[in-house]
């Protein structure tokens, strides 16, 4: 994969989640099904939530488990999106 967006951006200097992700995500949904846990502005904003620029705290980790399995875990209402697959 190439280290630059569609917008001639490089995406490895873009912060975490970026518009290059947004178009990888898109890319990746137009043939899988997906979960999005990138969306939630207090996840985005809050540098505790993550270990770098691009990786999730384990805590983030069981909510992202407890959204797909339906498991204990405390989950905000506003985390995690399932989109199916995009069809045209």
């Amino acid at each position: 994969m190439s280290s630059r967006c569609d917008a001639g951006r490089d995406c490895r200097s873009q912060p975490a989640p970026s518009r290059c992700w947004a178009q990888e995500v898109g890319k990746a949904w137009a043939v899988n099904p997906l979960w999005d846990f990138a969306s939630p502005a207090w996840l985005s904003d809050d540098t505790r939530y993550w270990l770098d620029d691009s990786h999730f705290t384990s805590e983030i980790g069981a909510m992202m488990i407890g959204r797909m399995f339906g498991t204990g875990a405390a989950v905000p209402a506003d985390f995690g999106r399932y989109r199916p697959l995009a069809v045209d």
